[in-house]
């Protein structure tokens, strides 16, 4: 599917923009930001969890802790320990190609329909993958910004 396509190309850009930043850089929050560059990057993994497979009535394939620590409304200032770093990196790869798995198998019959924060309601996993890629692409942005503003040359 071509949206799935898209995520995976999307996925990639958060690879090459975090492949060379300590973890130092990945946790800093600038001045006049709210978050980092890790809770962008794992904001956009868990939403993509929910908004294809929770609400999909599937099983998500991240644990609840991980969704707490950086779902909507979450922030890097609650976190008692940062997620791990390099637990991000890989699901950014592996995600993508278990729901094109699970896709392609017909896993998304039934969708429970949601009304989006930008006022669009999503009725269908298909709405929900055009949607998921507008919201990556929104948070790939803000990580490339603050990214501009850790990386010290």
């Amino acid at each position: 599917m071509r949206s799935i396509d898209f995520l995976k190309a999307i996925r990639q850009l958060y690879v090459e923009l975090t492949k060379d930043l300590t973890p130092e850089q990945w946790l800093e929050i600038p001045p006049g930001r709210s978050n980092n560059i890790l809770w962008n990057v794992g904001h956009a993994v868990v939403t993509q969890q929910m908004l294809h497979y929770a609400l999909a009535g599937q099983p998500m394939h991240v644990d609840q802790g991980l969704v707490e620590a950086l779902r909507k409304g979450s922030s890097p200032a609650g976190w008692k320990q940062p997620p791990d770093i390099e637990r991000i990196r890989r699901l950014l790869t592996q995600l993508p190609q278990q729901l094109e798995r699970d896709y392609a198998a017909g896993l998304f019959q039934q969708y429970n329909s949601y009304p989006t924060s930008v006022g669009v309601t999503l009725a269908s996993i298909e709405d929900a993958l055009e949607f998921n890629n507008f919201h990556e692409g929104a948070h790939l942005g803000m990580a490339m910004a603050i990214a501009k503003m850790v990386v010290r040359r």
